[in-house]
């Protein structure tokens, strides 16, 4: 009951903007609980990373396997291992949120509601979007440490998951000029659906070489690159798919409105360190049509485009309810299509999962 009721608290923290950060800190100090005590008899992945990590195994990219090698040198049992790990994700994701946003209960209750259920199982996946909000938080127009202090950040984020080279991507095209990258953005926003109906129609097997080439350059974890060229058995079902590009037309809908207060948003480029990141989620619309396994950076993206909605909210002071409603709509889309559709084992044990349900319980 602690998990939901935080999340409540979080929405009306939002609604009558007070103590937003004093609320964000108790939801997230929430959060590394339940990722660091999980059920363990109900967590998909829970016996797989204690495996890799009792018996040391190299199954997964280079920088978590090098941390869980060190503290598995030092004598640490995997269940204290998980605990830092837990503290210190949540740490990076708090400090990284409340440097983007002034709304930061907002952004904690999108993700509670969208992606905690299923980031609390896939533990890698998480730290890579913590430090990937933490890079982008870095990147600042003018400030050139800061900047490749940034971009290390999102190169860290990498060895953890290898959807993170998609966000070093967009670190990299932070550097390319607003005005030009803009009409990039837009133009690639236009032409995915009718890329993706063409690929429908004429095969993906280019696309599958291209990106399992580009996987076992970077190093990535081979049964992920497997999952990849195996399109034809993994590939996302239709109804998932149009969900997809349900939720990511709703998620840059607002961006392509007239209202000036959101043009000038959107032409600000203060604003390009949390909106090309938002961006990188119209690829999954392509991309899982290569491997279901690209849903997560939709849902890795997502938390960019709360983050940009927290921002708009000041622009729309008096209108706090109508951007709670839509922001749940986009988030409760994710969380039926992350554990339901795509992971439906884990949408078997959410309960047990936010603790509502003890793990001695069947």
């Amino acid at each position: 009951m602690i998990f939901i009721s935080v999340t409540i608290i979080l929405a009306v923290s939002f609604l009558i903007n007070k103590f937003q950060k004093t609320v964000s800190v108790a939801a997230l100090v929430t959060d590394a609980f339940l990722m660091a005590n999980p059920a363990v008899r109900h967590t998909v992945d829970y016996n797989l990373y204690k495996l890799s990590y009792t018996q040391q195994l190299e199954n997964f990219e280079k920088g978590y396997t090098l941390l869980a090698k060190l503290f598995y040198n030092w004598g640490v049992p995997y269940e204290t291992f998980r605990v830092y790990l837990a503290c210190a994700i949540f740490i990076i994701f708090g400090v990284a949120i409340f440097r983007l946003s002034k709304n930061p209960s907002l952004v904690v209750l999108s993700y509670n509601i969208a992606l905690f259920t299923i980031e609390a199982i896939q533990i890698r996946n998480m730290i890579m979007v913590a430090l990937a909000l933490l890079g982008f938080s870095l990147l600042k127009r003018g400030r050139r440490i800061s900047s490749v202090a940034g971009v290390s950040v999102l190169f860290l984020a990498t060895t953890f998951h290898t959807l993170g080279y998609f966000f070093l991507f967009g670190g990299i095209l932070f550097f390319v000029p607003w005005k030009y990258l803009l009409n990039g953005l837009k133009i690639i926003s236009y032409a995915t659906l009718p890329l993706s109906i063409m690929f429908l129609m004429f095969g993906v097997e280019s696309i599958q070489r291209i990106f399992a080439t580009f996987l076992n350059l970077t190093g990535a974890r081979s049964d992920f690159s497997v999952d990849l060229v195996s399109v034809y058995n993994n590939a996302i079902g239709l109804k998932s798919w149009l969900l997809t590009i349900f939720i990511v037309v709703t998620l840059l809908f607002p961006f392509f409105l007239r209202n000036q207060s959101i043009r000038t948003y959107f032409y600000d480029p203060d604003s390009k360190n949390v909106l090309v990141p938002t961006f990188l989620g119209v690829l999954s619309v392509i991309l899982t049509l290569l491997s279901s396994d690209y849903v997560r950076l939709l849902r890795d993206a997502s938390v960019f485009a709360f983050v940009s909605y927290s921002q708009l909210v000041d622009r729309f002071s008096h209108k706090r309810l109508i951007v709670l409603s839509y922001v749940l709509v986009i988030a409760g889309a994710i969380f039926w299509l992350q554990n339901f559709a795509i992971y439906p084992e884990s949408g078997r044990y959410i309960a047990y999962t936010i603790g509502l349900i003890p793990d001695s319980v069947f």
